[in-house]
């Protein structure tokens, strides 16, 4: 998880979204999304690359977030999907290679030390609510 140091909150990421999208873009967001939930359920890291490139959100969405450009680089460079976490501003790189996600984590500490960068795990039980 990277984290910036500033909050994008529901309303303003709606507000960023166009009021209209193209039909070819409608269309191809459709088949990421179940191509997403394929590569997920299979653990295939280069689909899920693929299907992280969205169409319908982030094209607007990253634009309130200053650090997006920068991870989504990153992101590219290291074929590690990655995408925004709901509206923002938490941004999410995600590998079952946890020496690639502490690579990351570093590589971004060292260019962005003003980020939160979080390493974490899927939780295999569901939500938790951890105290302390």
């Amino acid at each position: 998880m990277v984290i910036p140091p500033y909050e994008v909150s529901t309303p303003m990421a709606r507000k960023a979204l166009p009021e209209e999208i193209p039909l070819h873009n409608a269309a191809m967001q459709a088949g990421r999304a179940m191509l997403f939930e394929y590569a997920w359920t299979h653990k295939d890291e280069t689909l899920l690359f693929e299907a992280c490139h969205d169409l319908l959100h982030e094209p607007s969405r990253s634009k309130l977030i200053a650090h997006y450009p920068a991870m989504q680089e990153i992101a590219a460079r290291n074929s590690v999907p990655f995408w925004i976490s709901g509206s923002g501003s938490t941004m999410l790189f995600v590998s079952q290679n946890k020496d690639t996600l502490q690579a990351l984590k570093e590589e971004i500490k060292n260019a962005h030390p003003e980020l939160d960068v979080r390493l974490s795990e899927v939780s295999e039980h569901g939500a938790e609510v951890i105290h302390g």
